[in-house]
């Protein structure tokens, strides 16, 4: 299968870590994957990284600037290679095939308090994404039931899937070691 994956800021956040950790997974089961960022370290060997430069360093600027480029490039690249998948966050201005939720924008901003046009405009691309894409992935419970709660949608179209953990990193095999060097410290 050819899966295309876009991530702003790759291994800067969790959503960023979140793409890292499961190309490895398809790259492991046979996959093509190829993943779309403006910034990218240490990818497994097998993705393909295409590097999307982004002029600007003002959030929405950033966002904005990077929602237009990735839904550009992924469309031209479309052509091309046919992709079976395009996994992305919901906040992306193109409808992905896949969208994931590691939170839900629209309640984020009622917490927040935030009215801003800024939020309006993401809360909106959110909910219509979330209702045009064909699968929704949530990492908790919590966050599938904002999904259905906030944006109307079916608990059908909603899978969960928990944050898995590196076992070659976190490993009662390192619990010595590690636990030896903090205190060494």
């Amino acid at each position: 299968m050819k899966i295309a994956c876009t991530i702003i800021h790759a291994l800067r956040s969790y959503a960023s870590k979140y793409i890292l950790e499961v190309s490895k997974y398809w790259v492991k089961a046979g996959h093509e994957v190829e993943v779309f960022t403006n910034k990218f370290d240490a990818f497994p060997e097998g993705v393909k990284v295409h590097r999307l430069p982004v002029p600007f360093e003002n959030h929405l600027l950033r966002e904005a600037f990077f929602s237009f480029e990735s839904t550009l490039a992924v469309n031209l690249y479309k052509i091309f290679k046919k992709y079976d998948i395009t996994f992305a966050q919901a906040t992306r201005f193109f409808t992905p095939k896949i969208c994931y939720q590691h939170f839900t924008y629209k309640v984020w901003a009622r917490m927040n308090n935030s009215n801003s046009l800024r939020d309006k405009i993401i809360s909106y691309i959110e909910q219509r994404n979330l209702k045009k894409c064909k699968r929704i992935v949530t990492v908790s419970q919590l966050v599938k039931n904002e999904i259905i709660k906030w944006h109307g949608i079916g608990a059908e179209k909603i899978d969960v899937v928990y944050i898995g953990v590196d076992t070659n990193l976190f490993s009662p095999k390192n619990k010595r070691k590690y636990k030896k060097e903090i205190r060494e410290q």
